[in-house]
């Protein structure tokens, strides 16, 4: 799914058909906010998406998008430095990192229907609650699929 069709299907949600509240860029940081957040939902549930392969090296800046170690690594984080612990120079590690933001003539990075459309509530979640509407259903919407979708992905409660 690329960005312009999930703006209109978040249009379609909070009834903005007619473009009257909602700019695309408006709408294009809550879809860059759900992204945030689904990328440390499925960090907790140990989603292969996120992992990537790193080389660290003593006292270097923790990594943009750096969620977690996939591991127990020999490494420990300093505020935003890593450091060695095992007197090597360089370790290889593999690492949760975030899905990262997206513009408006990008795909979506999430191939997984279920997290499709997580990531389309939350973002019209976002967008009805600044505009102070009552979301208490759309947010319980949010929470049932997302107690649907963690058992299947390996989170445990």
């Amino acid at each position: 799914m690329n960005v312009t069709e999930a703006i209109r299907q978040i249009k379609d949600r909070v009834n903005d058909i007619t473009t009257t509240g909602y700019s695309p860029s408006m709408i294009l940081g809550y879809i860059n906010d759900a992204l945030s957040y689904l990328s440390y939902r499925m960090a907790a549930v140990c989603h292969p998406a996120l992992v990537q392969d790193m080389t660290i090296t003593d006292g270097m800046p923790v990594p943009s998008g750096f969620i977690k170690f996939v591991g127990t690594e020999p490494v420990r984080r300093a505020g935003m430095v890593f450091h060695v612990l095992d007197g090597s120079d360089t370790i290889a590690a593999r690492a949760y990192i975030e899905l990262g933001t997206v513009g408006l003539q990008d795909d979506i990075p999430l191939k997984e229907p279920a997290y499709i459309s997580m990531l389309l509530q939350l973002a019209s979640i976002y967008a009805l609650n600044q505009h102070e509407y009552n979301d208490t259903q759309d947010a319980a919407l949010a929470k049932e699929l997302q107690a649907a979708v963690d058992p299947v992905m390996g989170a445990s409660r």
